[in-house]
């Protein structure tokens, strides 16, 4: 689909460009689209999906500052896409001005490597930026941070800002060949326990099963859910 093409549709919300090798040029036609639809106050795409890319630092900071002050977007993943630090920094303090995200993706794809592509790169200045986010931010549910070379010293900061933070029911922090101290585990997991109890009146095991699909992909994920499940077992060979 071309972006001119995008313009005129009035009816897709979710687009899913994961795994096309999308660099700095191309995230500039996706900018286009967003400043196109903020001049014409249009509601267009409430899920933007791009995924194991090339965008690096560049190419995030045209999405972000593209996005920033769009009021209809809930769902934004660029996991995978070569971030380091000057574009985590851009990009966050954007997302503060996006009053509907509800899902943010930064972290790694599990086929990132199978695919020949890069790692999102965070060190200990990201996790303060992503303490600070987490601090100030009061829309966003799920964040994937998982992969990104945060260590213990950074998650004590972010485990500090989740303590504040009344909004976030799911963390993904997982890192690459390191164990998070079982006590700061367990304080984010009390933390996020919190905030599913506030916000929804359920457990962690009851918003998993039940809510955690949606917020991250929208209602729509059960027609997908519901693809796998009725056909997957007679599926010899997807595509």
């Amino acid at each position: 689909m071309s972006i001119a093409s995008l313009r005129k549709n009035h009816t897709l919300r979710t687009l899913y460009i994961d795994a096309n090798g999308i660099s700095e040029t191309g995230a500039s036609y996706i900018a286009d689209y967003f400043e196109y639809m903020k001049s014409e106050n249009r509601k267009g795409l409430t899920g933007l999906f791009m995924a194991i890319n090339r965008l690096g630092d560049a190419g995030t900071e045209l999405i972000a500052n593209a996005v920033a002050g769009y009021p209809h977007l809930s769902r934004l993943d660029l996991s995978s896409n070569r971030i380091q630090n000057a574009g985590l920094k851009i990009l966050l303090e954007k997302c503060n001005t996006l009053p509907e995200l509800v899902y943010l993706g930064i972290g790694l794809y599990k086929s990132t490597a199978d695919l020949g592509e890069l790692p999102n790169y965070f060190d200990g200045y990201g996790a303060e930026l992503i303490a600070e986010f987490i601090r100030t931010n009061n829309t966003v549910k799920i964040l994937g941070l998982q992969d990104t070379n945060i260590r213990e010293g950074g998650f004590e900061i972010i485990t500090d800002a989740l303590e504040e933070n009344h909004t976030l029911m799911n963390l993904q922090y997982q890192q690459f060949r390191y164990q998070l101290p079982q006590e700061l585990e367990a304080r984010i997991g009390s933390f996020l326990a919190r905030n599913i109890q506030e916000q929804l009146g359920m457990s962690v095991q009851e918003f998993k099963s039940s809510l955690k699909g949606e917020i991250k992909h929208s209602d729509q994920i059960r027609f997908i859910d519901s693809i796998y499940r009725n056909n997957m077992k007679d599926c010899h060979i997807c595509v």
